[in-house]
């Protein structure tokens, strides 16, 4: 199983929780994202993981002290210290029978606050800027912004790595293919939901079998890579 179990969690420092990312983490310190990620002890994290938000719960990462900064006064003036890097930005893409919901109207609400709202592009696309730290994400689709009739649910900051049985089933859920518990183990109803996946995007061989004649470790691993890269992309990252 090369493309599905990695060696689990790995790096040194603090542990990472289930929700938390690099940037979440960063703006709790009141640091740059690109001190901690970029900190020698986090090489090997850094390497293995490639992206700041998506590592898998029980990572470990080093998180550099806060380096203390004074404004100068000017005039009696009060100064602002601002972080650089924040905001985070979020994209979706949305599509009903494998098509882009072009034009469709849409309301974004994170942490239970509205923030932003609009039509979806072209593509069936928004992007949103929002806090690094933020948990949910709220979207409700619709013809117009009076009958916003649909209403999808995501936790923020807690897509694992893809070559991780977590990461698997976490995007095989938002994509619909996956209904059981997010664990660690890549048991037979994450396996069934992969292969409907690579049945659907025809990988393979897959759309050519009965689901119950797959097998995943039957398959090659040109294959079996294949199908987790074709995740990622179909799921955006």
């Amino acid at each position: 199983m090369p493309w599905i179990y990695a060696e689990g969690p790995i790096g040194k420092g603090d542990s990472i929780k289930s929700g938390e990312c690099i940037s979440s983490i960063a703006v709790r310190e009141g640091i740059k994202w690109k001190d901690v990620w970029e900190h020698p002890d986090n090489d090997k994290l850094k390497r293995t993981r490639e992206h700041p938000n998506i590592l898998l719960p029980g990572d470990k990462v080093t998180v550099p002290k806060k380096k203390q900064k004074q404004a100068a006064k000017q005039d009696q003036k009060r100064h602002r210290m601002r972080m650089k890097g924040v905001p985070g930005i979020l994209r979706l893409r949305f599509t009903k029978y494998g098509r882009p919901r072009k034009g469709d109207a849409y309301r974004l609400d994170v942490d239970g606050y509205v923030r932003q709202g609009g039509k979806l592009d072209d593509d069936g696309s928004f992007e949103a800027k929002i806090w690094p730290g933020a948990r949910t994400a709220t979207i409700r689709l619709g013809k117009d912004q009076d009958n916003l009739v649909e209403k999808f649910e995501y936790k923020l900051g807690w897509i694992a790595p893809a070559n991780e049985p977590l990461g698997i089933q976490t995007r095989l859920w938002n994509l619909n293919y996956y209904h059981g518990k997010l664990t660690s183990d890549f048991d037979k109803e994450t396996e069934r939901a992969l292969l409907r996946f690579m049945q659907k995007n025809a990988i393979g061989d897959a759309h050519k079998s009965a689901l119950e004649d797959l097998e995943w470790d039957s398959l090659s691993a040109a294959h079996q890579l294949e199908a987790i890269e074709r995740l990622v992309k179909v799921h955006g990252c």
